[in-house]
């Protein structure tokens, strides 16, 4: 009778055993799952900035300038762009003249970046607004415009005046509002990026 009534309670805590294995296992499975799900959501979510590149830049002798602009959208869901405003400053080397007319009240460099001489000489805007799909780019053509007869002088001599057979140094930066279903980038500033222009 003893034996029979020991068998019984050892069945009964394998049974139990089994029973709680089985649960932790699940529960294992479970936290698992939502992890690895929630990883997943979180890669795709997760916003990613905005780039926006010079893709091509067309100068002509008068001054004028197009410049076809990428704007690439490295998210997995819908971007609405509107507004760029991007700067073109020519950054001349060390000991290239400049023109006088280049001069803005007598101050050659408008702005530093890396601890170089830069000289604006224009700007590219836009009104436009569009969308770019997830994971794209699209290439907008812009028109530089030079506020001051300084930027059209400046942009006139750096093309006729090349620097020992090199390619004049051009630096881009400027802001473009986006915004997606999750975020508002709002202006997000584009990182300044050199660029090189043959005569």
């Amino acid at each position: 009778m003893n034996t029979n009534n020991d068998e019984k309670k050892y069945n009964l805590l394998t049974n139990k055993y089994k029973k709680t294995l089985h649960t932790d296992i699940t529960c294992g499975f479970i936290c698992c799952l939502f992890w690895i799900i929630g990883f997943i959501l979180c890669f795709f979510l997760i916003p990613r900035q905005p780039v926006v590149l010079l893709d091509n830049l067309n100068c002509y002798t008068n001054g004028q300038c197009i410049g076809d602009f990428k704007f690439i959208n490295k998210n997995f869901y819908k971007t609405y762009w509107e507004n760029p405003k991007l700067l073109l400053f020519w950054v001349p080397y060390s000991g290239q003249s400049i023109g006088e007319d280049c001069y803005n009240d007598g101050l050659c460099c408008d702005n530093n970046f890396y601890n170089k001489c830069t000289i604006k000489i224009g700007e590219f805007q836009s009104i436009s607004k569009f969308k770019i799909n997830s994971r794209n780019f699209k290439i907008k053509e812009l028109y530089l415009v030079n506020n001051t007869f300084e930027e059209m002088s400046c942009t006139a001599w750096m093309l006729l005046n090349p620097y020992k057979d090199m390619s004049q140094r051009l630096l881009t930066t400027g802001h473009v509002n986006v915004k997606t279903i999750f975020t508002d980038f709002e202006n997000v500033n584009i990182r300044e990026e050199y660029y090189y222009i043959k005569n």
